[in-house]
């Protein structure tokens, strides 16, 4: 009885959509805040080490002790400001047209893009980054460089704030923008003016809605008192820090990262994410890693999306180590080898006479990596059944024989050996 043949095959699944969400609630009818008139309102800090945004934000320095501060006219830089350097430029948007409106940034080393539902730094939201060097106005090497459409309406103010982080060598910073009767263009002054805002806006209800909500989320007990009660002045209301076990007197725990997520105590504070819980919203994904990528750590859908479009769920490319905004940088997947062996019935016996398909009890699988030590590795009962699917093998090379058993016990000869590799 001979094995009449192998037929190899390899199998592999991994699926895939994404959205930028909201990181923090919106709240209504705040006072108005004040615009300039004579361009956005740049911060710049020297001497500052690391290529991502974090490295700006999680400084000491942030966001008040920076090196210098200037108007500009618009969000264009190449090659001009030296090494180590960080900005942030924030200004107050309008609009001449009614309709959606996308942006866009390229910049070295990385740059984000917040705009806010108004005018309102509370309600921003990432809307387009680049974590990686993009090339000076090149617009398609990541698709997170591009936002949404988004949908202003005249009359309104936007506040839009950039931050941008560069380490060595080239340094260039461009955001632009298109939308109804305007092509892509860089973002100036004709649209954008200075944002200044008063401690009653900012301060006051920014914290009064983050000592509101966090209260409440935790059922603790509310103080209404202002300034809010910070006894080191880190910016964590002391509630806060008694809630995690934290000293009101050390103003350096609202830099520690205890979940080890990459967001500090105070970044958690102010995105509403759990500081004792790497994974806020459960989805596989550490809540650092979702906000720098632009994603929401409280919203659990978007790791099942895609956000280049390359056939990997967010979640995949994490998992796996590739970028989620480069569609050419995809996972490289091991896939477990599976075999499958088929064979033809036989139809004779060892002695020359006829063999009746009825008189088969069963088949016997021999397999082993040394050709002259086969064990049986699989019994198929059914006689009809023609093939069988092995998946338990490591990589490496197989023998494998196969012998008939009929229904009066007796094993014919084993088939030739069939080597294979996998």
């Amino acid at each position: 009885m001979i094995c009449r043949g192998l037929v190899l095959l390899f199998c592999s699944f991994l699926t895939a959509c994404a959205s930028n969400k909201t990181l923090i609630e919106s709240i209504e009818n705040l006072p108005p805040t004040a615009s300039g008139t004579t361009g956005a309102e740049l911060q710049f800090w020297t001497n500052l080490g690391g290529r991502n945004i974090r490295a700006l934000t999680r400084s000491a320095r942030f966001p008040d002790n920076f090196t210098s501060s200037e108007l500009i006219s618009e969000i264009d830089f190449i090659n001009s400001k030296g090494d180590k350097y960080a900005q942030r430029i924030r200004g107050l948007l309008e609009v001449d047209v009614n309709g959606a409106y996308e942006f866009w940034v390229s910049a070295d080393d990385s740059a984000e893009v917040w705009v806010s539902t108004d005018e309102y730094p509370l309600n921003k939201r990432l809307v387009a980054l680049v974590n990686r060097p993009s090339g000076y106005k090149v617009w398609d090497k990541y698709r997170s460089q591009k936002s949404k459409p988004l949908m202003l309406e005249v009359g309104k103010r936007y506040f839009v704030e950039v931050l941008h982080k560069d380490h060595i060598g080239g340094d260039y910073l461009n955001v632009s923008w298109k939308g109804p009767d305007l092509e892509l263009e860089t973002l100036s002054s004709r649209n954008l003016k200075a944002y200044h805002h008063a401690a009653f806006d900012e301060v006051v209800y920014q914290e009064g809605y983050h000592v509101g909500y966090q209260t409440g989320s935790h059922l603790a007990t509310y103080d209404n008192r202002y300034p809010i009660p910070d006894a080191d002045n880190d910016g964590l209301p002391d509630f806060y820090e008694s809630l995690l076990g934290l000293d009101i007197n050390d103003p350096t725990d609202a830099q520690k990262d205890d979940d080890n997520d990459s967001l500090t105590t105070l970044e958690e504070y102010l995105l509403l994410t759990n500081p004792t819980n790497s994974d806020s919203d459960a989805d596989g994904l550490p809540d650092g890693f979702e906000v720098t990528n632009g994603l929401s750590a409280l919203n659990a859908q978007d790791a099942l999306l895609d956000l280049d479009n390359d056939n990997f769920s967010n979640l995949d490319e994490y998992i796996f180590g590739s970028r989620l905004d480069d569609p050419s940088d995809m996972p490289t997947v091991e896939v477990d080898p599976v075999i499958t062996i088929s064979w033809s019935v036989p139809s004779l016996r060892e002695d020359g006479t006829v063999l009746s398909v009825d008189e088969i009890q069963s088949y016997k699988i021999y397999a082993g990596s040394d050709e002259a030590n086969l064990v049986v590795h699989s019994i198929v009962d059914d006689s009809s059944t023609l093939n069988l699917t092995i998946d338990d093998l490591d990589s490496g090379t197989y023998f494998f024989a196969i012998s008939t058993v009929t229904h009066d016990g007796l094993e014919g000869e084993r088939s030739p050996i069939l080597p294979l590799t996998l």
